[in-house]
């Protein structure tokens, strides 16, 4: 006998229609989770490329290759217009440089990324779009690149918004972040083909509408900030991106308006009989989309805050919590720091009277003896009553009615 077929619940990154995320355990369909997501969104498909899904269709995300994970996202609004339309100067600046549309393959598969080139004069070389923002509010701005003729460009917080120091360079040719300034915080992703997106996050200093979504073309990946050179090479572009937040979340497109992102949720209610009230196990294989230090949770509950188990990536940097309600007063907690949680972890909650332990990629993390909740009826990508939301990424979601062993436990959470 297997430790899965123990299992009373098993939900992974399979099949799926609108409104639904099929458990593969049981196969009656009893445990089939509820998705809502009131807009479109895009995702990472199978081919690896950048492909759109309809209102309430779970995101099955092949981001980095391998294997796929349940995407789930918070709202966001891409504040840039005609996100695919670099050559329209109308909403798209040039200064030095021109932009001829539809050249070359994009991140999605379709004939729709720009090639961007100098004019070769001396001076600066940039593509801008004005955009309005707010004083103390985190933005992150982003853009899929592919070298061409240049290997290099400078995503840069214009001094209308930002501070001089938020500015960051990429090196398209190694797919690495170059020089930045202290106040900005930068990431590439190799989205295969040439193509990765690039990001720059940094908090705006002043309430102004300016060059919020600035794009520099530069010689190398330790130019200065605002460089000038006599650049007549080209990158291509596809899909820019500004959005308020401390971290990029996937591409959302554009045309005439700014387009909003609505908040994935999954859940499911009634599972009484699929989830052990007296002893059990609650194991997920999962990843925090950032470590932004907010409040991220998966939890077994009644439907409320008052009678709970969950998981939660709290408000410490890359610290996890086993949280334990019951009757609205919250039990002695365990916690486990992890070494990265954007890194997928095995994390599992073992629980019977008096006894609950956070078990972590194969090690018992803790054991507590404390009370535990008297009804368990929902399972949910939440702590329980709607709140601290889990966005991040899962692999798999497990449920088991009895008390494993130590070995157990340690074979269901090792990598």
């Amino acid at each position: 006998m297997t430790l899965l077929s123990e299992a009373s619940f098993l939900v992974t990154p399979n099949g799926y229609k609108a409104s639904k995320l099929y458990a593969a355990i049981p196969t009656n369909g009893n445990g089939d989770m509820t998705v809502t997501r009131a807009t479109t969104a895009t995702r990472v498909d199978e081919n690896d490329l950048v492909s759109s899904v309809a209102s309430n269709v779970p995101r099955i995300d092949y981001t980095g290759g391998g294997c796929p994970s349940i995407l789930l996202e918070p709202q966001r609004t891409n504040i840039v217009l005609r996100s695919e339309e670099f050559d329209n100067n109308t909403s798209f600046q040039k200064n030095l440089s021109s932009v001829s549309a539809n050249t070359t393959t994009a991140p999605d598969g379709t004939l729709t990324a720009d090639t961007w080139t100098g004019d070769g004069t001396s001076g600066v070389h940039y593509l801008a779009q004005t955009v309005s923002a707010t004083s103390g509010v985190v933005y992150t701005q982003s853009v899929f690149a592919k070298k061409g003729t240049n290997n290099f460009i400078q995503i840069l917080g214009t001094g209308a918004i930002y501070d001089a120091n938020s500015w960051a360079n990429f090196d398209l040719e190694n797919g690495v972040v170059g020089s930045s300034g202290a106040s900005a915080t930068a990431t590439i992703t190799d989205f295969g083909n040439g193509w990765y997106r690039c990001t720059m996050t940094a908090t705006a200093t002043t309430t102004a509408s300016g060059n919020g979504f600035l794009l520099w073309l530069i010689t190398s990946a330790t130019s200065a900030r605002v460089e000038t050179n006599s650049l007549a090479t080209s990158v291509h572009l596809w899909g820019a991106q500004v959005e308020a937040g401390a971290y990029p979340t996937s591409y959302i497109p554009t045309v005439a308006s700014t387009v909003t992102r609505n908040a994935d949720a999954i859940s499911k209610t009634g599972i009484s009989d699929l989830i052990g009230q007296t002893e059990g196990v609650l194991f997920v294989e999962s990843a925090a989309l950032f470590n932004d230090l907010t409040s991220r949770a998966i939890s077994i509950s009644d439907g409320s805050s008052n009678n709970r188990i969950f998981i939660w990536y709290n408000n410490i940097s890359n610290n996890i919590t086993t949280i334990v309600t019951v009757a609205g007063v919250s039990q002695t907690s365990i916690n486990h720091v992890l070494a990265d949680e954007t890194d997928f972890a095995k994390i599992a909650i073992r629980y019977e009277a008096s006894d609950v332990s956070l078990w972590v990629n194969g090690i018992n993390r803790g054991t507590v003896n404390i009370s535990i909740p008297p009804v368990l009826t929902k399972l949910a990508f939440d702590s329980g009553a709607g709140v601290s939301p889990f966005y991040g990424k899962a692999k798999q979601v497990q449920l088991y009615k009895t008390y494993l062993s130590n070995d157990e436990m340690a074979a269901l959470t090792t990598l």
